[in-house]
């Protein structure tokens, strides 16, 4: 077997069913129930308007004036499809502009809310993503939750990773799941073409196996054939199955987890047997159980408001 390793809402979830042991499924928010985030095609109108008011109020501009009305203009955007060119136009501007740009996409509610998760999982500078995450609600939105659902089934394991990372810090407990199945990877090599590798530990002899005679004028000799043994051992990898463990979606994990129940889940590891039976048999137990207490309490309040009424 070959190894790579790569680096790297309580009463909602009353409703979810158990998962299976062998592979957890993401209970209310999964990767395949998960509506597809696709790029937003931008008009031509949308995309003129904000490369107009990047050219008269940003880039060189000193005016503090002028730069202060081009801030306040980038609110108008409020589209999906508006967001999408706003970051693709202004993040290479200066902090100020940037960061009104992050202000504005935390003011759009779910919409705004994917628009900061799209920031995070993709933009290359940590400083952006981290004010990004800075900005991101907690728990997180159900708009976000599909969204990050989606980008933990990605083949891209940067993208992943930075999904489980965002998942953890956005307080995103509904993809508890989604995250046991995301945390590794294993992939089968089904192909049948030979040996994928081998290594040969040997001492090698030569010897005379053969000889072909040779003929002249008034002459004959013979030419030797060698060959040789090899006398050792011969390892032949002839199939194997390559496991990727997506570290940063496991620490992700054990934190979201921990933080949830007051207890460290570091034991499980990358067992994702034992994390479904964990889930399974202790953690939604649990929370059927603070949602009962939940209730009862709330019935005692209403019971002690109707008595306080009655006597009034």
């Amino acid at each position: 077997m070959l190894l790579l390793t790569s680096a790297t809402l309580v009463a909602g979830l009353i409703s979810c069913g158990p998962i299976a042991a062998a592979r957890p499924s993401a209970g209310p928010v999964t990767p395949q129930s998960a509506p597809r985030v696709e790029r937003v095609q931008h008009d031509r109108t949308t995309l003129d308007a904000v490369r107009a008011i990047r050219r008269k109020h940003f880039g060189t501009m000193r005016d503090g004036a002028t730069r202060t009305e081009g801030l306040e203009r980038i609110k108008a955007f409020v589209n999906p499809a508006s967001l999408q060119v706003l970051y693709e136009q202004l993040r290479g501007e200066k902090d100020d502009v940037v960061t009104a740009m992050l202000d504005h996409f935390a003011t759009l509610g779910e919409n705004g809310q994917v628009a900061l998760g799209w920031v995070v999982l993709h933009d290359p500078e940590a400083s952006i993503r981290a004010a990004a995450t800075e900005r991101i609600t907690k728990p997180a939105t159900p708009a976000l939750n599909r969204f990050l659902a989606t980008n933990l089934a990605s083949s891209d394991n940067v993208v992943a990773n930075r999904a489980g990372s965002l998942a953890a810090a956005a307080s995103a407990i509904q993809l508890i799941p989604t995250l046991i199945a995301a945390q590794s990877l294993e992939r089968e090599r089904t192909d049948d073409q030979g040996d994928l590798a081998w290594i040969a530990i040997q001492t090698q002899k030569s010897y005379i196996a053969n000889v072909v005679p040779v003929l002249g004028d008034n002459s004959g000799a013979f030419q030797p054939i060698i060959g040789v043994i090899g006398e050792g051992t011969l390892l032949r990898v002839m199939d194997a199955v390559v496991i990727i463990y997506r570290t940063e979606i496991h620490h992700a994990l054990v934190k979201l987890t921990s933080d949830a129940t007051g207890t460290s889940t570091d034991r499980f590891g990358y067992d994702k047997a034992a994390w479904a039976r964990w889930y399974n048999d202790e953690y939604l137990p649990q929370l059927a159980q603070r949602a009962e207490e939940a209730a009862r309490i709330e019935r005692a309040k209403l019971l002690e408001r109707d008595a306080e009424t009655t006597i009034d």
